[in-house]
């Protein structure tokens, strides 16, 4: 059997969104509602791909795997000594992100879990609760 990996593209008009290709849209679907336990919005991401095993026309008829990307603000470099310091810089950033059309949207923030506790920033834990901050299931992952 062959493979083949294909974008999932998207048709954009106003606030809707139609698959460019219906059939490969349907097969990424249906795959999705049993193979997660949540239901994915494709076309809430930038890029999709779909990888499939394809027919001798090289059409997509059985999937065997998604990835889809969207790029994200990642802030690796995180520090602060006064809490005063640190909401003036956190409002600034906020600011930042909401003119950059950021609003609603999920952002990184690197907080190191080692190290000494005199090493961690103060009311760390209280602005982690202040932001709602949650756990990312993320991997740090170096392109090759």
């Amino acid at each position: 059997m062959k493979y083949r990996v294909f974008a999932l593209l998207f048709h954009r008009q106003g606030n809707a969104s139609f698959p460019a290709y219906p059939a490969l849209h349907r097969l990424v679907v249906k795959w999705a509602e049993k193979n997660f336990d949540y239901q994915v919005n494709f076309s809430d991401y930038q890029a999709s791909w779909v990888a499939c095993a394809v027919d001798e026309g090289g059409n997509p008829v059985e999937v065997k795997g998604v990835m889809c990307g969207q790029p994200r603000w990642d802030f690796p470099v995180v520090r602060y000594t006064d809490p005063e310091a640190a909401k003036m810089m956190f409002d600034r950033v906020e600011g930042f992100l909401h003119d950059a059309g950021n609003r609603g949207q999920e952002v990184f923030v690197h907080l190191s879990e080692g190290g000494s506790p005199e090493n961690l920033c103060p009311m760390r834990e209280e602005m982690l609760k202040e932001f709602k901050a949650e756990p990312a299931n993320r991997w740090s992952v170096i392109v090759r």
